[in-house]
C-alpha cells in the first residue's frame, strides 16, 4: 500500500477487514426487518487526495472528432517522439 502519512498503519490486512465489515453491515440491513433501514455509514477510512491529483495530470487530450487512420497515427507517435529527443538534447 502506498500513500502518506495519513495511510500510517493501513496496510492490506486493514483494508480488507474494514470492506468485511461494511459488508456484514450492509447485509444486516439488508436482511433486518426495519419500517425504515437505518442509513449505511462504512468505516472511515485514509483520504487519498494525491490519487485525484495524479489522475488530474494524466488526462488526455481532447479526442478528434474522427478516428485517425494508420498514417495519421504513425506521423503523430513520430512528431512526439522528435519533439521528445530534441528536448533531450
Amino acid at each position: 500500500m502506498s500513500g502518506g502519512p495519513e495511510h500510517y498503519g493501513w496496510g492490506g490486512n486493514r483494508h480488507l477487514l474494514a470492506t468485511i465489515v461494511d459488508a456484514i453491515q450492509i447485509n444486516t440491513i439488508a436482511t433486518g426487518t426495519y419500517k425504515k433501514p437505518p442509513k449505511f455509514k462504512p468505516l472511515p477510512r485514509p483520504k487519498d487526495a494525491g490519487r485525484k491529483r495524479r489522475a488530474k495530470k494524466r488526462t488526455l487530450a481532447k479526442a478528434p472528432t474522427k478516428p485517425m487512420g494508420l498514417e495519421d497515427l504513425y506521423s503523430a507517435f513520430n512528431r512526439r517522439r522528435e519533439e521528445i529527443t530534441s528536448q533531450q538534447d
